[in-house]
Formats: C-alpha cells, structure tokens, sequence
C-alpha cells in the first residue's frame, strides 16, 4: 500500500534526513503524483478550474447567460486543446462561444475572449471603480464607440433595494 506525501516526509523527518527534500525513489514520485493529480479536475488543476468558472459567473453577472453551459470540471482537459465556453444569446435564440481555453502541462492558460465580453467587462470594471462616471466619458476613455459602450454600460447583475430587503428578511 502506498503512503501518502506526509507520511514519507514525516518518516524522512524522522530518520533527520529531512535536510533537503529531493524524491529519489520510485514510490516517492508515485506518491506525489498521485497527490498532484487529486487536485485535479479531469487534468486541469483545482485552482485553474475554478479560475474559468469564475469567469463563467462574471460573464452572466454582467449579461451573458451561462446558467446550464458546460464549465470547466465537465471538459476531459488535454495540453493544447481548445475548449469552448457558450452563453445562451437571447436576442438571436442561438448558443454562441463567449470564451475559449487552451490549457497546458506547465498550467498556463490561454484565454480568448468574446470581444463584446472584453468591453462590457473594461466598461463595467471602470465604472464601478469610480474611474468611468458616463457612457461618453467610458466611449472616450477606451476608445470605443458610444454604441458600443451604451450596451455595456451599467451592465451588471443588480439587485433593487426592495428585492434585497426581502432577501435580508427571509
């Protein structure tokens, strides 16, 4: 039966060889693979799971609805293959990308996102740090176009005072 990563640092401690710690033995590197790879998703790191998921939640947060769509513990995840993430586009009834992932063995990520994502997103983050106080001021500041920004502009998930006040109470 194989032991876990602690117990061999432990019986290394133990036996003062815990000067440095190099996996010399077979069973030392099984061992701490198989660590690595329980805190994994489908051969994506837990902490890169949730990264994307993230992004997912702050796409429907500020419009685009994701609810249903595959998030990223539901893809087999492989070094350099793309994999697609959808919203559900009301106006044309269509299932349309929002973001694309590439994921690699040395846990970089590379994101490509829906340029209408990117905007609502610079506009939605620089109003609500105070640095955009109007869609004109958001149209020139980043440089874009007034009909883009109107779209994006005020954009997020907000509840109504009377909403939250019922949420406080229940």
């Amino acid at each position: 039966m194989s032991k876990s990563t602690l117990a061999l640092i432990n019986e290394i401690k133990t036996e003062n060889q815990d000067f440095e710690f190099y996996p010399t033995t077979t069973d030392m590197l099984q061992c701490i693979e198989k660590n690595i790879k329980s805190r994994e998703v489908h051969g994506l790191s837990n902490s890169a799971t949730n990264f994307i998921n993230d992004i997912c939640t702050v796409a429907f947060n500020i419009g685009y609805d994701t609810e249903g769509m595959q998030r990223a513990e539901d893809f087999k995840w492989e070094s350099n293959k793309k994999k697609l993430f959808m919203f559900k586009n009301h106006s044309s009834g269509e299932t349309e990308e929002l973001f694309e992932v590439k994921a690699f063995k040395n846990g970089n990520l590379h994101i490509k996102l829906r340029p209408s994502f990117i905007c609502k997103l610079n506009v939605e983050f620089g109003r609500l740090k105070g640095w955009l106080k109007t869609k004109e001021e958001a149209s020139s500041e980043l440089g874009m176009g007034i009909e883009e920004v109107n779209g994006a502009f005020k954009s997020n998930f907000q509840i109504p005072t009377s909403s939250a006040l019922r949420l406080i109470a229940a």
